[in-house]
């Protein structure tokens, strides 16, 4: 309990704003107190990572000239303990969600190897379907910035000025680049843009629309300070505003549903891939617009709307948009119960947003077939 409170004080804090290694050391010795099993004592380890969450879940930096290798180091210990072969048992459900954040605190796409890239892809991926429900934002929180920063190419962090307020830990100038890394983290996911995927991943979201317990199969989130660990995990995602981010958006409803998360994780998945993403896509969405329970209509909504979202060539290129897409979006939107409705406005809302000649000429082409009379019978 004492290491607990002189590790969550400010003064470490403050320390390990300037210094990698010592937010490492700090990481790494909450995941090595799994062996306390009393109430009290995982309380107060479950305060101190929502210390650290708070406390270092923004941009960070570092003036350490190791500081990328010993953060390298740190993202291959935490990925050791999560590793399904690391020959012990299985890991708590609260330290997986710990591993996972801190993984997340400690992404910087611009530094990973090809190898590194393709396995943390894999396993973002993986994560998204996992049974414990507080580890999926976190897994698609982590491959949509690696896909986004994969397709974008290399790039620095913004350059400071001098006297200027200095954010909290990690490198500053990032290393020089793997040739491959790019292409490895976007060949990871591409190898798994197949109908059995898709499927998984569209019911297992759509669970998270009729889940609300944080805890993991069975287990209540308050027990052994799990409330904690899912507060730190909120925390961690707090930085990844929901769309609209600026005043000249268009405002999204706010009793909707709609989970923007969601819908930049299949926007991601067509930039990488448009027609092998909207291909395994269409059977899932065809079977969970059909279904009329809520969590499978939110679900439908926020896959149409990323998917249109990532449309960036003319519709007359796209045979999908005719053959099925726009089709099954006009059928839906007529069919729509009336409880359903706000998550299918924001859903349109969503996918015209996008400030390009694409973008143009999808709000055009959904306006008119929106426009178009009912038929008879509707």
């Amino acid at each position: 309990l004492g290491a607990c409170a002189a590790l969550s004080g400010r003064s470490l804090s403050r320390y390990a704003i300037r210094s990698a290694s010592a937010l490492s050391e700090v990481m790494l010795t909450i995941m090595d107190t799994s062996h306390h099993s009393t109430v009290r004592g995982q309380g107060a380890v479950s305060e101190l990572f929502m210390a650290v969450a708070l406390r270092f879940a923004t941009v960070v930096f570092s003036v350490e000239p190791d500081a990328n290798e010993t953060i390298a180091k740190t993202r291959s210990a935490l990925m050791g303990m999560l590793s399904d072969d690391n020959g012990g048992s299985p890991m708590h459900w609260r330290y997986t969600l710990m591993a996972n954040t801190l993984l997340l605190f400690l992404l910087r796409p611009w530094q990973l190897s090809a190898e590194e890239g393709a396995l943390l892809a894999r396993h973002a991926l993986k994560n998204t379907c996992t049974e414990l429900v507080s580890l999926r934002p976190l897994a698609i929180s982590m491959l949509v910035t690696m896909l986004k920063q994969a397709r974008s190419g290399s790039r620095r962090p913004p350059a400071r000025e001098a006297g200027s307020w200095k954010p909290s830990v990690l490198p500053l100038e990032p290393p020089k680049k793997d040739a491959h890394a790019a292409e490895a983290v976007c060949a990871a996911v591409r190898e798994q843009l197949t109908p059995e995927t898709m499927k998984l991943l569209v019911d297992t979201l759509a669970l998270n629309h009729s889940q609300t317990n944080g805890g993991a199969n069975g287990y209540q989130s308050n027990q052994l300070g799990g409330d904690s660990v899912n507060r730190a995990v909120k925390m961690a995602m707090a930085s990844a505003r929901d769309w609209p981010r600026n005043k000249t958006s268009t405002g999204a409803v706010q009793s909707s549903s709609f989970a923007m998360a969601h819908a930049r994780l299949f926007k991601q998945l067509g930039k990488l891939d448009l027609r092998a993403a909207l291909g395994a896509l269409r059977q899932p969405l065809e079977e969970a617009c059909a279904c009329k329970d809520r969590p499978h209509q939110i679900i439908a909504a926020e896959a149409f709307a990323g998917s249109l979202r990532a449309v960036d060539v003319p519709l007359a290129d796209l045979p999908e948009w005719e053959e099925w897409m726009k089709p099954l979006l006009l059928r839906t939107i007529l069919d729509v119960h009336n409880e359903h409705l706000g998550e299918w406005i924001v859903a349109i809302q969503y996918a015209v947003a996008a400030h390009s000649p694409a973008g143009a000429e999808l709000r055009s082409a959904l306006m008119s077939a929106l426009a178009a009379p009912v038929p008879p019978g509707s």
